[in-house]
């Protein structure tokens, strides 16, 4: 709970909750573009993003997606901006009955 950055490189991911801890403490994800990842951690680069994701499982995309993350730690207004934003997502179960409520009732 006390990191800027979270790094998870990881080959094969169903879930991951570990970055959803990290987020939860303003630690911005760094994450490779795969399964449960790609699915919680939205780049920066997007337009509501809050976390580095890269696709390739190389050391050229880990450095450059590094190189991102060191870049918006120097511009820390921005940096603020992305752990607030990171904050306030809700991966609780809650939320997550709350959406298949929502949508089994269209369903319906």
């Amino acid at each position: 709970a006390g990191g800027d950055f979270l790094l998870m490189p990881s080959r094969v991911e169903p879930c991951g909750l570990n970055q959803m801890y990290a987020m939860a403490y303003g630690t911005l994800p760094i994450v490779r573009s795969v399964g449960g990842l790609r699915d919680t951690v939205i780049d920066i680069s997007e337009t509501e993003g809050y976390g580095i994701r890269f696709d390739m499982l190389s050391l050229e995309d880990s450095m450059y997606a590094l190189q991102r993350a060191a870049t918006l730690f120097t511009e820390s207004a921005q940096m603020a901006d992305f752990q607030k934003r990171a904050m306030s997502k809700d991966f609780s179960w809650d939320n997550s009955a709350r959406q298949y409520a929502n949508l089994y009732q269209k369903l319906r």
